[in-house]
């Protein structure tokens, strides 16, 4: 049962990745159009209110313990948001995607420090591999590092803080009252800085705009945060995070079809390489499964 929950989780939050990999190009030319504390906003009040029309009946689960939870990681994702946004006005996008990215090394070192043991040689390689990868995919050389980079650093902290919330989620916080909360708390707070910053929130009036934000708010957002809320316990933190690196090899793909983008082949060997990493990954989590059954 174990065993099938965690293919579940895998094949449907590479599913949310690749969602999420669809994003890039289409809030590219939304935010030239939007300011992003609007975008951000409406994209999380919508998520919120689908997740509460699939879920309602199931609503009246929440309790202090969840909603505590839920409030901290939708402040971090905030910020983590934030971050990303701003940080790009001050870096490249290849700097910034790559930093991002880094998460994929802040988690084992957060795992370590909450498990008290260092990762295995065979988590280690894993994430090295999928960092490898992530920076063929991202990186153009020469790099010249600004403030930019220590801003998506932050934000590679603070998705990474995220993604082990709900990675260890106790089996008395509910699911579906959690991700309705975490998105609550991330439109909310999107919009009370777009209230200060821009002294208010566009409302859009654009078709394009509106298509991107209904694509973000769906599949992007309530989508991959129900499922990451509901599944991801059931993987090791370091295949999630693994998992997670794909997006730019996504957004490369979807890049291609969509606005004609040349697919480089260093985009498709980072890509092959983080899928290494995910199998290299899978075989450890084997590897201990059958140390772990009696005789």
């Amino acid at each position: 049962m174990a065993k099938n929950k965690a293919t579940t989780a895998t094949l449907l939050l590479l599913l949310g990745v690749m969602f999420w990999g669809g994003t890039f190009v289409m809030v590219k030319e939304a935010v030239s159009l939007i300011d992003p504390y609007s975008l951000v906003s409406i994209r999380f009040f919508i998520a919120t209110v689908v997740i509460c029309v699939f879920y309602f009946k199931k609503l009246n689960n929440i309790n202090r313990a969840t909603v505590f939870v839920a409030v901290i990681s939708g402040a971090i994702l905030t910020a983590s948001f934030l971050l990303q946004t701003v940080s790009m006005k001050y870096t490249s996008a290849s700097n910034s995607a790559f930093i991002t990215g880094l998460c994929v090394v802040f988690v084992p070192l957060y795992v370590a420090a909450l498990d008290r043991k260092p990762p295995t040689a065979m988590q280690a390689a894993s994430v090295l591999m999928a960092l490898a990868g992530l920076a063929l995919m991202t990186l153009k050389f020469p790099i010249k590092l600004n403030f930019g980079d220590f801003l998506a650093l932050l934000c590679a902290v603070g998705f990474g803080l995220q993604l082990m919330i709900c990675g260890r989620l106790p089996e008395r916080i509910d699911a579906p009252s959690f991700t309705v909360i975490q998105l609550l708390t991330v439109a909310i707070l999107t919009a009370a800085g777009g209230l200060i910053v821009n002294k208010h929130i566009a409302i859009p009036d654009n078709r394009f705009v509106w298509g991107t934000i209904i694509y973000c708010a769906t599949a992007a957002t309530a989508y991959i945060y129900i499922v990451q809320a509901l599944l991801q316990r059931y993987i090791s933190e370091i295949k999630a995070v693994v998992i997670y690196s794909l997006e730019p090899l996504f957004a490369a793909i979807v890049a291609y079809f969509y606005i004609g983008e040349t697919l480089s082949l260093n985009a498709m060997f980072g890509g092959a390489l983080i899928m290494v990493a995910m199998v290299v990954a899978e075989l450890k989590l084997n590897s201990a499964r059958k140390q772990n059954q009696p005789n």
